[in-house]
């Protein structure tokens, strides 16, 4: 994923080492802009005033960083606070692209164990 992102222009990924010995990558959005954007559409779709409203693909990007417990789109405090939406969107999610989910939340569950 990040090998795409950087060839497309979305990101820049400089190397370098601490303390000379150990490799380190520092990654950079090259359009900050977009990325807010983005943020805040997904947010809306659960969050906002016309959160059924809301478009799938906006619907579809929340209940994936939902499932990925992406804290820099829901912080925990507010899946637990708005958990209603977050039933309402999972369940319109799972209409629109039946398994999607539980496949998701499968790789994330794989990716966390590998890491740990």
């Amino acid at each position: 994923m990040r090998g795409q992102l950087a060839a497309n222009g979305s990101i820049t990924v400089r190397r370098g080492r601490a303390l000379g010995v150990f490799p380190t990558r520092v990654i950079a959005l090259n359009r900050p802009g977009q990325a807010r954007l983005l943020r805040e559409r997904t947010r809306g779709a659960v969050l906002g005033d016309r959160a059924a409203a809301a478009a799938i693909e906006d619907a579809a990007m929340a209940a994936i960083a939902a499932e990925g417990g992406v804290r820099t789109v829901f912080t925990p405090k507010e899946r637990w606070q708005h958990r209603a939406a977050f039933t309402a969107l999972n369940e319109r999610f799972d209409s629109a692209v039946p398994a999607l989910r539980d496949a998701l939340r499968t790789a994330v569950a794989a990716s966390r164990s590998a890491s740990s």
